[in-house]
C-alpha cells in the first residue's frame, strides 16, 4: 500500500508539479482545497505544506487536526528562525520551498521514517542556541575541571590542592559555580555535569 501524502501550496502550478513528482516517487498524493479539514478527516501519513508569512498558524492547525501525520514544511523564508518556528509547530522536516523535487521527496521519505533532515548549518546553529540556553552555559573550563575532580571522588581539599587554591577559596568558588548551575550542592552539580556531558 502506497503512503498517502496530502499537499498544499498557495501557487497552483507549484502544487501540481510537486504532486506529480511525489506520484512519480510512488506516493498516493491528494491536493485538498482545505488541508486542515482533510488532515482531520483522513489523517494522511504525511502532509507537505508551504509555510508563508500569511499562514503562520497553519502548522499548528494541521498538527492539532492530525497529530499522527508527519509534516514536511516547505519554507519560503529559510532563516534559522523559520526552521525553528516550523520545528516548534510540529514539522518533522522543514525544507526550502526552492529545493529540487528530489530533496522534497527525500524529506517525505525521511519524515515517514520518523527522521528529520536539516542543513548542517541549521543543525549546528540550533545546537549552539540550545547550548547557550542551558543552565551553566557561563561556567568556565576550570569550573568544569573542578566538577570532574569531585566526580572522580576527590575531596574539596584535594581538589583545592590540585588547582593551587586554599580549601576555603575552593569552597567559596564551588558555591558560586553551584549558583551558576542552579543547583544546591555537590551531588546535584555532579549529576547535572554528567547529564550535560561534562563528566
Amino acid at each position: 500500500m502506497r503512503p498517502q501524502v496530502a499537499v498544499s501550496d498557495p501557487l497552483p502550478i507549484y502544487q501540481e508539479a510537486l504532486t506529480r513528482a511525489l506520484q512519480h516517487a510512488d506516493f498516493e498524493v491528494v491536493a485538498p482545497r482545505d488541508i486542515v479539514a482533510y488532515a482531520s478527516r483522513e489523517s494522511p501519513a504525511a502532509v507537505v505544506v508551504t509555510l508563508t508569512n500569511e499562514n503562520p498558524e497553519l502548522l499548528l492547525d494541521i498538527r492539532k487536526a492530525s497529530p499522527d501525520s508527519e509534516m514536511v514544511v516547505l519554507l519560503t523564508d529559510t532563516s534559522l528562525a523559520s526552521y525553528q518556528a516550523a520545528i516548534e509547530a510540529g514539522a518533522t522536516t522543514p525544507v526550502p520551498r526552492a529545493a529540487p523535487a528530489a530533496e522534497v521527496i527525500g524529506a517525505v521519505h525521511a519524515a515517514l521514517g520518523h527522521r528529520t533532515l536539516l542543513p548542517a548549518g541549521v543543525a549546528h546553529a540550533l545546537i549552539e542556541e540550545n547550548r547557550a540556553a542551558r543552565p551553566g552555559h557561563h561556567v568556565a573550563r576550570e569550573e568544569i575541571e573542578w566538577l570532574r575532580a569531585l566526580g572522580r571522588g576527590m575531596t574539596v581539599a584535594g581538589t583545592a590542592a590540585q588547582f593551587g587554591l586554599s580549601e576555603r577559596v575552593m569552597y567559596r568558588r564551588l558555591r558560586a559555580t553551584y549558583t551558576k548551575l542552579g543547583v544546591s550542592g555537590r551531588v546535584e552539580a555532579i549529576s547535572l555535569a554528567v547529564r550535560l556531558g561534562w563528566i
